[in-house]
């Protein structure tokens, strides 16, 4: 089944003229989703998952679990693990860096795959709309999806404690991911 959700992410850069542009490029590709946009079957007829009120509760929830926390008015997902203060010279500041172990993925192309996230990281920027991590985490929870990025699945094993296989999505040999878009901010 493919099911197109749209994460409004990014509220500045989001209309009407770039969804329909998604909707045309997918349907020119010969992509046509069963759940979403335009599906009689979608739950949510825009295909859409934004809603401040739940990310709040979802947010609120890892917060009294001890698992996310604010800071410089961010809400940050907090990672569990010893912690340690080194000096970053990359970004000429001291971080808490946290020994965690690493996120392992069964995946049917590539094998097991390996990754740490040793940092916490934002979830709830400081202007109160949730990152896409957060969002996408909410909106796979409750369509009963899983996570296969380790910073989503972090988040989403708090919720769920299921570990399933992946395939990687790949064009000829080399791997496509999704890159941040430019003037991004936390």
């Amino acid at each position: 089944m493919f099911v197109l959700r749209i994460e409004d992410t990014d509220k500045e850069r989001n209309s009407e003229e770039y969804l329909n542009l998604i909707y045309d490029s997918l349907t020119w590709l010969g992509l046509n989703w069963d759940e979403g946009p335009g599906s009689a079957a979608a739950s949510d007829p825009t295909g859409r998952v934004n809603a401040p009120a739940i990310y709040k509760e979802y947010v609120q929830k890892l917060v009294v679990a001890g698992r996310a926390y604010e800071k410089d008015g961010a809400t940050w997902f907090k990672l569990i693990g010893e912690r340690s203060e080194i000096y970053d010279e990359h970004r000429k500041k001291t971080v808490t860096k946290v020994k965690t172990a690493p996120f392992v993925i069964e995946d049917l192309i590539r094998g097991r795959v390996e990754r740490v996230e040793d940092e916490d990281f934002v979830i709830v920027r400081s202007d109160g709309h949730p990152v896409f991590h957060l969002v996408n985490v909410v909106g796979r929870h409750r369509h009963g999806h899983h996570a296969r990025d380790p910073r989503r699945r972090t988040t989403l094993q708090h919720q769920a404690s299921t570990s399933p296989s992946y395939e990687a999505f790949w064009r000829g040999s080399r791997r496509v991911r999704a890159l941040p878009r430019r003037g991004s901010r936390a």
